[in-house]
């Protein structure tokens, strides 16, 4: 009965120790992230006007925007969509970035993960998940290497680890 009550602690002690770390935001990567507070948000089939940019969180479409490379803007309500699922999205200024350095963060970024131009940026490129966004002089693949590996599906995003291969066709942006 003695053995069977310490388990019992033992088991309690390491489940609870087990969620409370879980529930800890990780650390960011690097100084330079961006961090905001949005929880999971409601849909809209309206357009958004987003706080960030790109945005980092908030509403969005019903819609995901299915991971993958895109040669066009995308609909940012629909990517903040794929946000909240864990995905990360790499954004970059096509006249600071040609196709080399867009092959460079295709090379350097999981199949969770989305790729499109997004003219006017601070920085030539900007990588975001949920809440956390982290500008870069060009297509530094450590620095966004560290940035996926701490935030590609983690507790920050209110839905991390759905799939990333469904949603709405590629879409243009339509006022971008």
């Amino acid at each position: 009965m003695r053995i069977r009550g310490a388990l019992l602690a033992v088991s309690v002690l390491l489940v609870g120790t087990g969620c409370a770390s879980a529930e800890e935001p990780p650390t960011p990567p690097s100084d330079d992230v961006r961090t905001t507070d949005y929880e999971g948000s409601g849909h809209t089939p309206e357009e958004v006007e987003y706080a960030e940019t790109p945005p980092m969180g908030g509403q969005h479409d019903q819609e995901p925007l299915p991971c993958g490379v895109y040669d066009e803007p995308v609909r940012e309500e629909n990517a903040v969509h794929s946000l909240e699922h864990g995905a990360i999205w790499v954004t970059y200024d096509p006249a600071q970035v040609d196709a080399a350095g867009v092959a460079s963060l295709e090379s350097a970024l999981p199949g969770k993960s989305i790729i499109s131009p997004y003219e006017g940026l601070d920085s030539p490129v900007v990588a975001t998940a949920w809440n956390h966004q982290l500008p870069l002089d060009g297509p530094d693949v450590e620095g966004l290497r560290d940035f996926v590996d701490t935030y590609l599906d983690a507790s920050t995003a209110p839905e991390p680890r759905v799939p990333c291969d469904y949603g709405v066709e590629r879409l243009e942006a339509e006022d971008q």
